[in-house]
């Protein structure tokens, strides 16, 4: 396991977790199971990109209209329904939807998220509840910013690209 070995086989023992939309989610799953099971809570980073916390959806995923953004009703739909394949997995379920874990003994997070992005709410919500259970945490909400905008070349992108990677360089030296 990469955290028991991590000096050995990486030269350090300082990881930083992140992920992008599903990916986040992934991420804080990881964050919640790795502290549930093993105890481990010596992360220094989460980056976490406009992330899906709630897959059952949040009101901003609920009334989603704008269609051509990228993420469109259609294909939330089928994302949720093949993240849970056929099984019965409770909404408040931590490791499925993360917005619902106990968040105490998290590391520091970034959270981004775009305002024209369907999953604005999940990381509004998930970053206030972050901070509520006492985590450092830092919000950069980028106007304009469709579903995965830091994946595009234009100026709010690369703005995005820059303050994650000062982010995780901050955590990690």
């Amino acid at each position: 396991m990469a955290i028991d070995n991590g000096e050995s086989v990486f030269g350090t023992n300082r990881f930083a977790i992140g992920g992008e939309s599903a990916g986040a989610n992934l991420a804080a799953a990881t964050l919640l199971k790795t502290r549930d099971d093993i105890g481990y809570t010596d992360w220094v980073a989460a980056n976490l990109v406009y992330g899906s916390y709630f897959p059952h959806g949040t009101p901003s995923v609920e009334q989603w209209t704008t269609q051509g953004l990228i993420l469109e009703p259609d294909m939330m739909d089928w994302f949720r329904d093949h993240y849970v394949a056929d099984q019965e997995i409770p909404m408040d379920d931590p490791y499925f939807s993360p917005l619902y874990g106990d968040l105490t003994d998290m590391p520091p997070a970034l959270f981004t998220i775009g305002t024209w992005d369907p999953l604005v709410d999940d990381t509004l919500f998930m970053a206030m509840r972050w901070m509520a259970a006492g985590n450092e945490t830092e919000l950069e909400i980028y106007p304009g910013g469709t579903h995965a905008f830091d994946a595009f070349p234009t100026p709010i992108a690369m703005a995005a690209r820059t303050r994650m990677h000062e982010f995780i360089q901050k955590a990690v030296s």
